[in-house]
């Protein structure tokens, strides 16, 4: 999912290093869905270079969902001591 949200992106934006909800130094890089309704972030690994994470939020507010709303969170590379 991570390298398929980055190949259908058209730049995108580089939002610096931050630690991701496990702790972990990540830098996020932001790209919007080709039809705009969506972004994404993919949390990159500044231990090992790669994806660890992405998280989509929805842009565009309707009956179902508020616009700024986090619809998913998909994490890689995480300890198994973490998931017990």
């Amino acid at each position: 999912q991570g390298l398929d949200v980055l190949a259908d992106a058209d730049g995108g934006e580089a939002l610096g290093t931050t630690t991701d909800r496990l702790g972990r130094q990540v830098a996020g890089r932001r790209v919007i869905t080709s039809d705009g309704a969506a972004s994404d972030v993919v949390l990159l690994s500044l231990d090992t270079g790669r994806i660890v994470g992405v998280e989509r939020t929805n842009l565009t507010g309707n009956d179902l969902i508020a616009g700024g709303a986090i619809i998913s969170y998909t994490m890689w590379d995480v300890d198994e001591d973490l998931v017990r």
